[in-house]
């Protein structure tokens, strides 16, 4: 049965209650005859933090024969947990140490043998479908924050029906797009949004309205604006295009006004900076490069950190420390920043071994990989038109990379990273944008497919 289906939830969950022990190698998977995972004894689970070549996990280091036995068997490990789907994990290594030693074997053979799978699994669709959706923010409950760009609307959407609880934009938009006329409308102005991102609670989102060149601050519960903050120019305050955003934890000597708490990072693209707002407020914290390298007037100071045509941004907590990462669209590669805007390394770019990212659109930090989505740009495009066709659905893709940074101190080079899989959507007409990720599934927004994608560890949605 599918993972969704009530029976298998059932028995996955069920399993501790069915007469499994947890003493070592006693265990029976699910409470049925013994599994390979049962004969194959135990190991006790040391988490899945993985070195940059996918090798080990955990603190044990080596992997175990028992584990070794599962790996060896590597279809039927992952046709095993395709059925079971990644959301019956915690449950199951509860169930006994044989569940525990089979889960650790998956979540290796993850690492090493790259399940990810090639082909994404497009939201259900609703009536009033969206239009050139750009950006997509991941909330508590299973919803999904979208910017419905060309209908200059935001919609909170239920991630596993596809409907709409509510939609925000001006009144004349909501009307053409074609939604149920009973759908709930909140009035707001959005002039093409193209970015959101949810605070750390997920009680508001934050939208980069880019042809109204502002932030808007709203709550989640009923769309309200609480604060935006905006205008068109170059000033401390304005933007020009806005478009991808990213909140962060900040101590109190980078968040200002005395405390710690969350900033708000957004991609003023055409002014080649990011501007950084105090999440509660709205009010300006600080600068990273365009016309703020170097300046002291009242903002905090930052270094002379370049960007060029910053478009997509994520931040994440790693082994080191907090990270933002920043897709450069003119430089085709991707900056690794500190809170600060201090610039730690730099991935792909001309003359490397990644070479250049490709109208770098999304960004996303997805089961300790960075994940890239791909557009399409003229670099590299062949003369022959016969071959331009798969080309450019080559070239539409999401790149997976392994980054060790090793024991985070920077030469001013670059950390370790590692290409480890090219995913390519299947269906002919994507067009990768922003990305969101939680702990199981990764969604892809699709400009010319009008649809959200979601991509899962273990292929099963």
């Amino acid at each position: 049965e599918p993972p969704d289906s009530p029976g298998a939830s059932g028995r996955a969950s069920g399993g501790a209650e069915s007469g499994c022990d947890g003493e070592e190698g006693e265990g029976e998977a699910g409470g049925g005859g013994k599994s390979e995972a049962a004969e194959a004894g135990a190991a006790p689970s040391t988490g899945d933090s993985a070195a940059v070549d996918g090798g080990e996990l955990g603190e044990e280091g080596a992997v175990s024969a028992r584990e070794q036995v599962l790996l060896n068997a590597s279809d039927e490990l992952e046709c095993l947990f395709q059925r079971l789907g990644a959301d019956h994990f915690s449950a199951l290594e509860c169930v006994c140490s044989a569940w525990r030693t089979a889960i650790r074997a998956a979540r290796l053979l993850c690492h090493q043998s790259l399940l990810y799978p090639n082909e994404a699994h497009p939201l259900p669709r609703t009536p009033g479908g969206l239009q050139s959706p750009t950006a997509v923010a991941v909330l508590p409950g299973g919803e999904l924050a979208v910017t419905d760009t060309g209908n200059d609307l935001l919609r909170f959407i239920d991630a596993a029906s596809g409907a709409t609880r509510l939609v925000v934009g001006r009144r004349r938009a909501f009307l053409s797009s074609k939604l149920p006329p009973a759908t709930p409308h909140v009035e707001a102005e959005l002039e093409s949004p193209m970015g959101v991102v949810a605070d750390v609670r997920g009680e508001h989102v934050f939208v980069a309205d880019t042809l109204g060149h502002r932030l808007v601050k709203l709550r989640v519960s009923d769309g309200a604006e609480l604060a935006s903050i905006g205008a068109h120019g170059t000033g401390p305050g304005q933007m020009i295009f806005p478009q991808g955003v990213a909140v962060a934890h900040a101590p109190a000597e980078l968040h200002g006004a005395g405390t710690a708490g969350e900033l708000v990072y957004i991609c003023d693209t055409e002014n080649d900076r990011l501007a950084v707002f105090r999440a509660s407020t709205l009010e300006l914290a600080f600068l990273i490069g365009g016309s703020a390298a170097g300046v002291n007037d009242g903002w905090l100071k930052v270094g002379p950190t370049e960007l060029r045509r910053p478009r997509a941004i994520t931040a994440h907590v790693g082994p080191h420390g907090p990270r933002v990462y920043v897709a450069e669209y003119e430089t085709h590669r991707i900056s690794a920043l500190g809170l600060d805007g201090s610039r730690l390394y730099t991935i792909g770019g001309k003359n490397t071994a990644l070479g250049r990212f490709h109208s770098p659109f999304g960004l996303a930090v997805f089961d300790g990989r960075l994940v890239v989505a791909e557009g399409c740009n003229s670099d590299g495009r062949p003369s022959d038109e016969a071959r331009r066709a798969d080309w450019q659905r080559d070239q539409k893709r999401l790149r997976v990379l392994a980054i060790d940074e090793g024991n985070g101190v920077y030469s001013g080079s670059s950390a370790r990273v590692v290409q480890v899989q090219i995913l390519h959507p299947r269906e002919p007409n994507v067009e990768p944008r922003s990305l969101s990720a939680t702990d199981q599934y990764l969604y892809m927004a699709d400009f010319k497919g009008n649809t959200i994608h979601v991509f899962s560890i273990f292929g099963m949605r």
